[in-house]
């Protein structure tokens, strides 16, 4: 009996496909946090936002064995550090000095919001649920207009970059780990837009989405991607830090 090579060639090009999208990603991850330390290098810092969300998850599937989820429940706690554009000032020029002299956002503008935070995600079918922990980092070109008032309306759009630290799948009778060999991947990378308004205390209300675009799912019948709201309330403590100070 002749055998095909084909299918033995067929798992030979997904092996080598998979090896060389994992390792795509961690470039594209080392590249990201790279990019994203230069950026903050030639920024100045001038807020600290603390912010809790509750966030309602879905998972966008595809393929054979699509399943028509719902969205669950979850929470996100996290840090933002607000910071704005610095360049160096001429020494010749003392107006030029002023202009570049570091202002605290409280004359709004663009600014970077980059935000490290513990997220759920996930999904549920009747009385099956899916909870994805992750730990996440946004960086988002950051909007801010003031008030006479001193409240301010911002919002934000921007990538981000997961990764999954945990979390668990099934019912009450069976639950497995979510992530694994057999399970969801670990890495997660997407878009982030968000936006909210906040008042002259320094307490503020937001809502943002987090669009995944990638395929988290390990087995080769079907994809699945990341989709979550988020609806939150937070605190600047620029007053608190003394990071929002005038030089």
């Amino acid at each position: 009996m002749i055998h095909s090579p084909f299918p033995a060639l067929k798992r030979s090009f997904q092996q080598l496909s998979a090896f060389f999208l994992y390792r795509i990603r961690t470039l594209l991850l080392y590249t990201a946090v790279l990019s994203l330390t230069l950026a903050l290098h030639s920024c100045t810092p001038t807020r600290l936002d603390a912010q809790a969300e509750g966030t309602d998850s879905d998972e966008a599937e595809g393929g054979d064995s699509e399943i028509d989820n719902d969205y669950k429940p979850g929470i996100k706690i996290g840090v933002a550090v607000v910071a704005k554009p610095s360049s160096a000032p001429s020494k010749s020029n003392s107006a030029d000095r002023e202009d570049h002299e570091f202002r605290p956002m409280n004359d709004g503008g663009l600014a970077f919001r980059t935000e490290l935070a513990f997220v759920q995600k996930g999904s549920k079918i009747q009385d099956s649920k899916t909870t994805l922990n992750y730990l996440e980092v946004t960086e988002d070109l950051f909007f801010e207009h003031k008030f006479e008032n001193n409240g301010a309306l911002f919002g934000g759009v921007g990538p981000y970059i997961a990764y999954g630290i945990g979390g668990k799948a099934g019912n009450s009778s069976f639950k497995t780990n979510s992530f694994g060999t057999d399970a969801y991947k670990r890495f997660d990378l997407g878009l982030n837009v968000m936006g909210g308004y906040r008042l002259p205390s320094g307490l503020f209300f937001m809502l943002g989405y987090d669009y995944g675009l990638v395929n988290k799912s390990s087995q080769s019948d079907f994809t699945s991607k990341n989709r979550s709201f988020q609806l939150g309330v937070g605190y600047s403590i620029e007053k608190l830090s003394g990071m929002g100070r005038k030089k």
